[in-house]
């Protein structure tokens, strides 16, 4: 039996934005995934007698995710905290307070052959690229947009999830990763 897994094709992705209590709103196709990577901030502590290292722990602090991809006009007036409060029907703006929305990132990831799908979520992707834009006459193929967010801990001290689909026995994990995943979703049960 073969235990690799290719990731190789993100088709599907979400956002939820996260309202002022952290409370998920209606999930958004968040568009086309180009690239995602993901880089952890790494935190040590170190216990030292005189100069001799005694013991040393290394602690993840957040992780720092980076999605390159053609986004929603819904995803990016979140994103960037465009907002059209006081102005006109259909006009949106950037002012002094706006504020960028969290939000929860879910996602299938595909295999080589498209043979088995793997589950991904961030439950708190903060932005932190801020308003960002670039139009280019000259270009023949359009770029990508080069985002950049810091994955933080949720409730249960989380900051990414993942399943295999093949390993997920409740349906609905499955049937609700994308529209409203939360880690209430995939929290175990206490024993009775």
């Amino acid at each position: 039996m073969n235990n690799e897994y290719e990731e190789y094709l993100i088709e599907e992705a979400s956002a939820q934005f996260l309202s002022e209590t952290d409370e998920p709103e209606e999930s958004e196709p968040f568009g086309c995934v180009g690239t995602l990577s993901i880089e952890p901030e790494l935190q040590k502590v170190v216990k030292n007698c005189g100069i001799e290292q005694l013991k040393a722990v290394t602690k993840t602090s957040y992780l720092t995710v980076s999605i390159e991809a053609h986004i929603s006009k819904i995803v990016a007036r979140n994103l960037f905290g465009l907002t059209n409060k006081g102005l006109k029907d259909g006009v949106y703006a950037l002012d002094k307070n706006s504020v960028s929305k969290n939000f929860i990132f879910a996602a299938l990831v595909y295999n080589l052959d498209r043979t088995d799908k793997k589950y991904i979520a961030f439950p708190k992707l903060t932005n932190v690229s801020g308003f960002i834009k670039d139009i280019d006459n000259s270009q023949t193929e359009l770029a990508y947009l080069s985002l950049e967010f810091n994955a933080v801990y949720d409730k249960n001290n989380k900051c990414y999830y993942e399943a295999y689909e093949k390993d997920v026995t409740d349906e609905d994990v499955k049937k609700q990763w994308l529209t409203s995943f939360s880690p209430d979703l995939v929290k175990a049960s206490p024993a009775a």
